[in-house]
């Protein structure tokens, strides 16, 4: 019993993002289902973390928990940045362009799910090795399953998720290619600044030799 305990914690120290979605989802769920506020900008924000029906919480978890394993490749840090930038897209266009009524934290679903898709590109797997069932191909039905649950509600999350996710990309890649060009232009003014040294190193010889 002291080992499963030790086990959970562990795991929970190394997914401290995933932990804390869990047991937020959990009680703000509980907690919210007897009370509602009149404010409608509060009512948004809240949806975003909880579900009214507790079987989509479990499946909520139980997503958050097989797809931790990108918490632990990109590290914490980014995980979490990453997850807010996409449900803050989510609030904006559940609350201005008022698309569906859903309500769940969908892009722990969606946001990470993508990013296994664009990392082992489950189309181009199971062409190669056709009826092969791969972890990323049972997500895949697995997300499609969850899709159907809501499917009006769930589609627009996703296309929301997408949306957020290719921006994130774009950004990234531009901050990676601004990062580069400042790295090149060190190196080039590194190897400026050591060519000049060893032209006075060269010519403080000469003038010894002289």
């Amino acid at each position: 019993m002291n080992e499963f305990i030790q086990s959970i914690l562990e795991w929970a120290t190394a997914h401290r993002a995933t932990s804390v979605f869990i047991v937020t989802h959990l009680l703000l769920s509980i907690i919210f289902s007897f009370i509602r506020f009149t404010n409608q900008t509060l009512n948004n924000i809240i949806n975003l973390f909880i579900c009214d029906d507790f079987s989509l919480v479990a499946v909520n978890i139980l997503f958050s928990i097989l797809f931790s394993g990108i918490e632990a490749s990109i590290g914490t840090s980014h995980y979490s940045f990453w997850l807010v930038w996409s449900f803050s897209f989510l609030f904006c266009f559940r609350s201005f362009f008022k698309l569906n009524e859903s309500m769940g934290p969908t892009p722990l679903v969606f946001s990470v799910f993508l990013c296994f898709v664009f990392i082992h590109r489950p189309v181009y797997y199971f062409k190669l090795f056709k009826f092969h069932f791969s972890d990323t191909f049972l997500y895949s039905i697995g997300v499609i399953q969850y899709i159907l649950y809501d499917p009006i509600g769930h589609l627009i999350d996703a296309g929301i998720c997408a949306v957020a996710n290719i921006i994130w990309k774009i950004v990234n890649l531009i901050l990676f290619q601004n990062e580069r060009n400042d790295q090149i232009e060190n190196e080039i003014e590194d190897e400026i600044r050591h060519d000049d040294q060893r032209q006075g190193e060269q010519l403080h010889l000469e003038s010894l030799d002289t």
